[in-house]
Order: structure tokens, then sequence, then C-alpha cells
């Protein structure tokens, strides 16, 4: 009889922390603060705004990645217009937009400075707006923007 009230007592207290164990509170994934910022002439504005998972940081912005196909390449002489901004709290990483082209801006980029180095995030478009759009599409694909008001705004 005693040995049964054993048996029962660890069962009923193996089962409770089974129970406990499931409804303890996970600990939650930590998300990276993003900005889309520009900065051109007159056009100074955050357009985006959001977040992405730490695990995509660290693969898309922190790592060198393995080369596959072609890119175009900014060249020295293409000017800033803003930047992508993620911040942490204890890492800040700042990806340049460039532009440039022949006598107008043909091309609007965000990429590595180097093929291969992090970051493997890569957007390219040949207008400002597309290159808004794209990069709102590109981040959502790896985490989550949202425009701001200020992008309706031009």
């Amino acid at each position: 009889m005693n040995r049964m009230r054993i048996v029962v007592g660890v069962v009923t207290v193996f089962v409770g922390i089974l129970v406990v164990g499931a409804f303890a509170k996970q600990p939650e994934a930590k998300a990276i603060k993003l900005s889309c910022v520009l900065f051109d002439h007159k056009d100074n504005r955050v357009v985006l705004t959001g977040h992405v998972a730490a695990d995509k940081f660290e693969q898309w912005f922190k790592k060198d990645y393995p080369v596959g196909g072609e890119r175009i390449e900014t060249p020295k002489e293409g000017t800033v217009f803003g930047a992508l901004v993620l911040a942490d709290g204890d890492d800040i990483l700042v990806m340049p937009f460039h532009t440039w082209g022949n006598g107008k801006p043909t091309y609007f980029a965000c990429q590595s400075h180097a093929i291969g180095e992090a970051p493997m995030f890569t957007v390219i478009a040949e207008s400002k707006k597309a290159f808004i759009q794209s990069m709102k599409a590109r981040l959502n694909e790896i985490g989550k923007a949202e425009p701001t008001d200020a992008l309706d705004k031009k």
C-alpha cells in the first residue's frame, strides 16, 4: 500500500513538472529593429520601419556568403542617398543606399561593398520608387517592414 502511494506520488509530481514546463513562458527570439532612411538633398525621411529576427540578422547581414550569379557593382562615383539601419542595442549595422548613372540616376542599390562579403542582403532597382518598393518586399521576405506616413508624402 505504501509502495503504491509512493508510485502515485512520484507520477503526480512528474506529470506536474511536465504540465508546468509545457505552459512556462518560452524565451522570445530577439528582434533587430530596422529603418530605411532617405537623406537626399530635399528628401529627408524615414520610409520603412520594422524588424528582423536575430537569426536572420546573423544570416543576411553578418556572415559572408558563397558567390553565385552576377551583380551590378556600385561605382566609386555613386552618390549615397540613404541607408538601411539595423540595431539591436549592442550591434548597429548601416548599409548605404547608392545611386548612379550617366548624367541622371539610373540605378538605386543597397548591397555589400564586395561580392561574397557580408552583408548578403542586396536590392537594386532602376528608380527610387521601385527601389523603396523592392526594399519593402525584400525585407518582408526575411522579417517585417512597414511603410511610414512619410512614404506617401513624395
